[in-house]
């Protein structure tokens, strides 16, 4: 059974042609994005290992009209109520969790747990390039904390230090449903509602028996770029308007992820209902994001509301198209480390063709530079290694090869993304040409203080090249 597979993106480079309707390009970079996003991650280890499954796996559910031995499968619309009763296939409200449960706290340096829960950080099911594990290391995740797939699960928990929110259960629950887990649902709240409803906690997670972890594949919900391609399936680009605008899937509609939550937690039936109103319920829907991770928010909240809904990512997208044959020279950020609502100065040099430098910049784009250009939120993948000029406050990274610009009529244009160690993409910038031929932009660091990534995605008529956590920035107090 083919797969729906995934990726992800985090900085953009990209040539000035119609990007909103046509595809974006990757070279031999992996590139989310995001992780992240995810990003699925893994992608072609994951997939292997599903195909690998699905002689042994089920028959896939109605209500997928996906490929399977290139022939269709009938779809089925599913009958969930998208009401209270809909929704507690997915959500436990609080009063239903049993002792029978396993209760999973996913939360990143939690320091007060559900009394009995059981702690799995999500990220270690990632690894440090927001890449999902093979499946094996997850399975044996699991299966060291005492989970079984037999195991009626329920997920709670938030990454605090990444600013809370729906994003690490979501994404943890998407990952036991792709490993055939059938009982499993989200605590419909936090530990704050827990303690409200007058229930006990403890001040550290309890621990289970080791167990084995039998994984049983569900490629129906990864989706991959033929099928994508194959115009089956209705797509959501689920990043944020200002990463949607520049480059997308052709024929994806954009719905943020920022969309369907209401603070911490996804909306209410009605108000997702509204949302999702311009898409069909009789036809599977992908969703993609820089990383997988960010996209289950979304891929969850589809499901719930009664859609056949299919992880992706904008990473894998890029991969798979035709390669731009440049090659990053350098790439510097000024200052850094930089302090909280600093602006930023973000240089990057290319040998190849590019396109012609600018004669003379008149002024505008110096005065640019030195102005506030603020960046916009969006997804993203974590960490990078360079090396950081102590004097100059620079860090840089750089080549052997020798600086060439030469001159064609397609221009290059770039985007640099900047994202967290959780694979979120936290600020953007255009880079745009200098008079010395290499391209630069602004981004002002309205961060919290601590250590981020830079990726750059460089583009022109429809071919891209993906160049992966080339810096650290870091931002300080001030």
């Amino acid at each position: 059974m083919p797969l729906r597979g995934a990726s992800f993106a985090l900085v953009i480079c990209m040539a000035a042609l119609s990007w909103s309707v046509s595809p974006a390009a990757a070279g031999t970079e992996t590139g989310e994005w995001c992780l992240t996003c995810p990003d699925w991650n893994n992608y072609e280890a994951w997939s292997k290992w599903a195909e690998s499954q699905s002689s042994t796996s089920s028959a896939p559910p109605a209500g997928s009209e996906k490929p399977t031995n290139n022939q269709t499968i009938e779809y089925y619309p599913k009958e969930a109520d998208p009401g209270s009763d809909g929704r507690s296939e997915f959500l436990a409200p609080i009063e239903s969790v049993t002792a029978s449960d396993v209760i999973l706290d996913i939360s990143p340096e939690a320091d007060e747990y559900i009394e009995g829960a059981i702690n799995v950080d999500y990220e270690v099911f990632l690894e440090d390039d927001a890449r999902s594990k093979p499946v094996s290391d997850v399975v044996e995740i699991l299966g060291g904390a005492g989970i079984s797939r037999d195991d009626s699960v329920v997920i709670y928990g938030e990454c605090l230090p990444c600013g809370g929110g729906p994003v690490p259960a979501t994404y943890t629950y998407w990952l036991l449903k792709y490993l055939g887990h059938e009982r499993v649902r989200i605590l419909d709240g936090n530990i704050d509602d827990w303690k409200a409803a007058g229930l006990p906690t403890s001040e550290a997670p309890a621990m289970r028996p080791a167990t084995d972890y039998a994984p049983q594949a569900n490629p129906d919900l990864l989706a991959t770029y033929d099928y994508v391609k194959s115009g089956r399936a209705q797509i959501v680009d689920a990043r944020v308007a200002e990463a949607a605008d520049p480059a997308s899937i052709p024929g994806s509609v954009n719905i943020p992820v920022e969309t369907i939550l209401e603070g911490e937690k996804i909306k209410g039936a009605e108000d997702l209902e509204a949302i999702f109103n311009d898409l069909r319920k009789d036809q599977p829907v992908v969703v993609y994001t820089n990383t997988g991770v960010n996209g289950a928010v979304v891929w969850f909240a589809l499901e719930m509301t009664g859609y056949d809904a299919i992880l992706y990512s904008w990473r894998d997208w890029l991969e798979k198209q035709p390669a731009l044959e440049i090659d990053l020279l350098d790439a510097a950020a000024d200052p850094n480390p930089a302090g909280f609502g600093e602006s930023v100065r973000i240089n990057a040099s290319f040998k190849g063709p590019v396109a012609q430098p600018v004669e003379d910049g008149s002024g505008l784009f110096d005065a640019w530079l030195a102005g506030d250009g603020r960046p916009s939120s969006s997804t993203g993948s974590p960490r990078g290694s360079a090396s950081l000029d102590a004097a100059s406050r620079t860090v840089r990274i750089s080549s052997s090869a020798t600086k060439t610009s030469e001159a064609i009529p397609d221009e290059l244009k770039c985007t640099a993304i900047i994202t967290g160690r959780d694979g979120t993409e936290v600020g953007r910038a255009s880079l745009l040409q200098t008079t010395e031929g290499d391209y630069a932009g602004v981004w002002v660091a309205d961060v919290d203080p601590g250590a981020y990534s830079l990726s750059i995605l460089a583009s022109r008529s429809g071919s891209a090249r993906y160049f992966e956590r080339v810096l650290d920035l870091v931002v300080t107090d001030g």
